[in-house]
């Protein structure tokens, strides 16, 4: 087991890997001046997060590869994207790169939104199926479950119908303090009919507000780094990019979004 404490101070005092230590507390976590990387062992496989800059955390992965402290199968691995893994390490953990993704907080509330007070607070065990109907218009690609064991809640906008026109969800993650968890936001989805009305926007602001006033440090997500709308509109609302990232998944497995 290692703590977030026992690590070096520069990672205790990173947003994304204070984000993660929940996971850092039960994986195994090598590092060197330049680099931290986390591995975890799952059911069918390794997952593992690397962090650094200037092209340390390709090398640190390259050598645990190499030295065979890492090896296959690995579910997911997700670093930074300066340098990228060679493609011979990528060949020999069966892996491949995905798009490039940001990593993006803010621990101010943003200003209030047009159509933020039609946004409301779901339940997501009653409003569970509900929020799956949506999803599977509005954001097919999620791996977000209003269910799920780490969720902090959820927020939609209703339909006259009852239905639901959009949803995001909010799961808790580490922070610097063990005691406190930030909110990381996820499932963002806003059905096609209905897109380009400031929805997604007003479900966004709602769910930071929400997350801030109930203490958490600082809200998270992540986002594909080509969806420059997106990025304008989080920058908008007072996120900044902390981290630019690339995952990597086993050959020829679907991609995720992100901020899953």
């Amino acid at each position: 087991m290692t703590a977030l404490d026992e690590l070096p101070p520069r990672w205790r005092h990173d947003r994304l890997v204070c984000s993660d230590a929940e996971r850092l507390g039960s994986a195994r976590v090598l590092n060197d001046e330049h680099a931290l990387v986390a591995l975890a062992a799952r059911d069918r496989g390794t997952t593992g997060a690397a962090y650094g800059e200037r092209g340390g955390a390709a090398r640190l992965v390259t050598a645990l590869v190499r030295s065979g402290e890492l090896h296959g199968p690995v579910l997911w691995l997700s670093m930074p994207r300066d340098v990228g893994l060679p493609d011979a390490v990528c060949a020999e953990l069966g892996l491949e790169p995905l798009p490039g993704w940001d990593w993006l907080s803010a621990d101010r509330p943003p200003s209030a939104q047009p159509r933020e007070g039609d946004v409301v607070r779901l339940d997501p065990q009653a409003d569970g199926p509900a929020i799956r109907e949506c999803l599977r218009t509005a954001n097919p690609g999620t791996e977000a479950d209003p269910t799920g064991p780490h969720e902090a809640g959820w927020w939609g906008v209703r339909a006259p119908d009852g239905g639901l026109i959009g949803v995001i969800g909010a799961s808790r993650r580490g922070a610097a303090t063990p005691q406190q968890h930030t909110w990381h936001l996820h499932g963002l989805g806003v059905r096609p009919s209905h897109r380009r009305q400031g929805w997604g926007r007003a479900l966004t602001a709602a769910a930071v507000r929400d997350g801030l006033d109930a203490g958490a440090p600082w809200v998270s997500l992540g986002v594909w780094a080509d969806n420059h709308a997106a990025l304008a509109m989080y920058a908008a609302l007072g996120f900044r990019t902390d981290h630019e990232r690339r995952s990597y998944r086993p050959v020829g497995e679907q991609a995720t979004h992100p901020s899953h």
